[in-house]
């Protein structure tokens, strides 16, 4: 048995399925009869048990007129292989395929009682739902309530607990156990409509019985459960698949109903959150619109009020649906019909605007106490609104309906929420000095560091500022712009006509594998060195893919442009320099002054393999407040790991994102290499910023974006191109993007793979 699952992966629902366990029984001669084995009955002997396929943990002999036993199966082979608990778990762990640790007899005891539990729960919830039909609670959901006949499976009915006592000992049930699982029925007898509360594994958490006869008065006791719980979940959230939007109600059969009519809803069970149910939601789906169909009344406007601060705290939306001349979600359904009720459903208003009108309708008559009132009312609906667009709809609407001008609920939200930022400033800066001052006084000096710059990143969502100085004059322009540093030149005459690689922005070259990414990031990184206007720069050139070695070879290799091979140049360059000729001149020449950069710190080379990007920002900034930096060249993108788990596509947009930022901050060009994907060998005309690999939308953050076409690379096996080392490569290069000027245009180059030289058209290439 090759054990390939982990423990933590363990299903104990499907543990004896994916154990198979019915290939254990052979003793009891089964036949598979489609959604069933028919076996021998451990108890009676006969030849007429039944294991369902869907449930193999029992054997049941309760059919027609036999024994009506039921056997647990894990008892079976407890006796039959003479095993403690232990041992059957370890049997059918193995057989399952698990790799597990010892479990102690009370982790496995509990996970079996649960199982029985369940059994029971299951057999109870199946039976409810059978006696709905023709009983007193189906005419009530039809005709009081106006439930539609496709919300009716959902519904059950209780005739009471012996009644629900006797079935399940028919089937087979252990007394004790059914009694011990059900015994709060025993009082609940009046509470004859069920609904059942289900775990998001599709468990049962509990019944929840419903007096038919509730008045509203009688609120406290319309609802009952039938097991004892703790209502940290939803009901309803096991029918919720991962939905754009999520509907909250108050009211069990409001759910049930508004699920039946397409709606994915839960219930809260009360007007208001309780116990982390909306934590639940948050932790499990990626919802960020919820829809909030609470009851029209006082108890329900505090409830939304809640939901509205618990909704904009985590970054979601609300929208609030109104019921106008009803209570509720399902007086208006009867009311207005399914039609006019799921439109209201969707067509709900935004929070703020909803929340905003309802809250005017209180101060028709405004004293100047009033009016202080009202201000402070607005200003804690406004306080939670982030969102740019949304503050200014939110202020217009204040405006429209008070005589309080935007100007002045604008400044007023202003100093709330710098005041709040503060605040919550606060808080983060003393439990992160504690965490660290803890770290320190442990001994674990570099690991406060660590902590501290980690979670330093997280305090740039609740720093405080001041509001923006929006007014220029020319001398405030003209600083500036002379603070800003130029860009640099590619060092190819004839790209540089139409490009510059703009100075606190990013420039993305882009292109298929093979062709040449790197030589050309390397080549720019010569030229930059070489240009004499320069001179006094340092430029940084960290790899995710080459050692620093290599890269020295190649840049050595570029400025000597020697052949010392025809077929393995670069592996000659290896031997010559690790050897320690000196009979080439050129090759001599070449070593000298690339070494010499990097002993007057003009070329610092970083192999990042393995490294994240928050190492990379801090070789960054290092090296910035250091040296004058003129350019950072990163290859490449596709590479770069995060330190975070995202998907990959969300990972390079954080990354695309952190990188963008990073040469804001250090105002420098930052020349960031990017893999195309398949589609980007189509060729150079049909090549755009949507062919980047894995994630398209990092051409957004690149202020230039320059695609390359090796006419060698791209040629087909068949067709290889022959030529002599002293003939080029056609090199071409398209600007994708270029928010500085022109793009669309194509400029050819020649490359001499051999030694990775890119030159102009025409450019002599030979010694220096």
């Amino acid at each position: 048995m090759n054990l390939l699952k982990q423990e933590s992966t363990l299903d104990w629902n499907s543990l004896f399925k994916e154990a198979n366990t019915v290939n254990e029984l052979s003793d009891l001669h089964p036949e598979d009869k489609g959604d069933y084995f028919l076996v021998d009955c451990p108890v009676c002997g006969n030849h007429e048990a039944y294991v369902y396929k869907d449930n193999p943990r029992v054997i049941v002999c309760n059919r027609q007129n036999k024994c009506g036993t039921r056997t647990d199966v894990w008892d079976f082979l407890k006796e039959k292989h003479c095993l403690d608990d232990s041992g059957v778990f370890r049997l059918l762990a193995k057989k399952a395929g698990y790799e597990i640790s010892q479990q102690s007899p009370e982790q496995i005891q509990r996970v079996r009682k649960e199982q029985k539990t369940q059994d029971v729960l299951k057999a109870a919830d199946k039976f409810f739902k059978d006696q709905l039909t023709n009983s007193e609670t189906e005419k009530y959901l039809l005709n009081d309530r106006g439930v539609p006949s496709s919300a009716l499976k959902d519904f059950g009915h209780n005739p009471g607990y012996d009644k629900t006592v006797q079935q399940l000992l028919l089937e087979g049930f252990n007394e004790e156990l059914v009694e011990g699982t059900l015994g709060m029925m025993r009082s609940r007898g009046d509470y004859k409509l069920v609904v059942t509360f289900y775990k998001p594994n599709n468990d049962i958490l509990s019944f929840i019985g419903r007096r038919l006869n509730a008045m509203d008065s009688d609120q406290d006791r319309k609802y009952i459960p039938f097991l004892s719980f703790s209502k940290n979940i939803c009901f309803g959230v096991e029918k919720l698949k991962n939905p754009e939007c999520i509907y909250i109600v108050e009211g069990y059969i409001d759910a049930i109903i508004m699920n039946a009519l397409g709606l994915p809803t839960v219930a809260l069970g009360s007007n208001q959150p309780s116990n982390g149910q909306m934590e639940q939601l948050f932790s499990t789906f990626k919802t960020k619109k919820y829809v909030l169909c609470l009851d029209n009344d006082v108890a329900g406007r505090e409830g939304i009020k809640k939901l509205y601060s618990v909704l904009r705290k985590s970054g979601r939306t609300g929208y609030i649906a109104d019921w106008y001349d009803c209570k509720d979600p399902n007086e208006y359904l009867v009311k207005h019909g399914e039609h006019d009720f799921i439109e209201q459903c969707k067509g709900a208003r935004k929070d703020y605007a909803f929340l905003l009108e309802k809250l005017l309708e209180s101060y028709d008559n405004r004293s100047p106490m009033e009016q202080q009132t009202l201000i402070e009312e607005v200003i804690k609906l406004g306080i939670g609104i982030t969102d740019p667009i949304e503050v200014e709809d939110f202020n217009a609407q204040v405006e429209s309906l008070t005589d309080i001008t935007q100007e002045a609920i604008k400044e007023t939200l202003g100093d709330a929420k710098r005041k709040k930022a503060e605040e919550e400033l606060g808080r983060k800066m003393k439990s992160l000095a504690k965490d660290t001052h803890q770290l320190v006084d442990s001994g674990k000096p570099s690991e406060a560091l660590k902590h501290l710059l980690t979670e330093i990143e997280g305090f740039k969502g609740v720093q405080t500022e001041e509001i923006p100085n929006t007014v220029y004059t020319n001398d405030r322009l003209v600083e500036e712009l002379k603070s800003t540093p130029d860009g640099i030149k590619t060092g190819f005459r004839t790209l540089d006509k139409y490009i510059t690689l703009p100075s606190e922005g990013v420039s993305i070259i882009a292109g298929v594998s093979r062709h040449g990414k790197t030589t050309a990031m390397l080549n720019m990184l010569n030229n930059a060195l070489n240009n004499q206007e320069y001179s006094g720069n340092t430029f940084v050139y960290a790899s995710f893919e080459e050692t620093e070695k290599r890269l020295l070879t190649k840049l050595m290799m570029m400025n000597a442009r020697e052949m010392l091979d025809e077929e393995n140049n670069f592996s000659e360059f290896i031997k010559y320099l690790r050897e320690g000729y000196t009979t080439n001149q050129w090759i001599d020449i070449a070593k000298e002054k690339i070494l010499k950069w990097t002993q007057q710190g003009r070329l610092i080379l970083l192999d990042m393999t393995g490294k994240n990007i928050e190492t990379l920002e801090n070789y960054v900034y290092h090296y910035s407040q250091q040296y004058e930096v003129g350019a950072v060249y990163i290859d490449y993108i596709q590479k770069i790991q995060a330190k975070e788990s995202y998907t990959r596509q969300m990972e390079l947009q954080k990354i695309s994102h952190r990188i963008l930022d990073l040469a804001k901050a250090s105002h420098v060009p930052i020349v960031l290499g990017a893999q195309f994907n398949k589609e980007g060998a189509n060729g150079l005309d049909r090549m755009d910023l949507n062919h980047i690999r894995e994630a398209n939308d990092i051409g957004n953050d690149a202020h230039l974006v320059l695609g390359i076409w090796n006419t060698q690379a791209a040629a087909p096996s068949d067709k290889a191109i022959t030529r002599n080392s002293s003939q080029p490569v056609d090199f071409r290069v398209k600007v994708l993007k270029n928010r500085n000027g022109a793009s669309n245009m194509i400029v050819d180059l020649n490359l001499f793979p051999e030694n990775f030289t890119i030159l102009d058209k025409g450019a002599t290439y030979g010694q220096h």
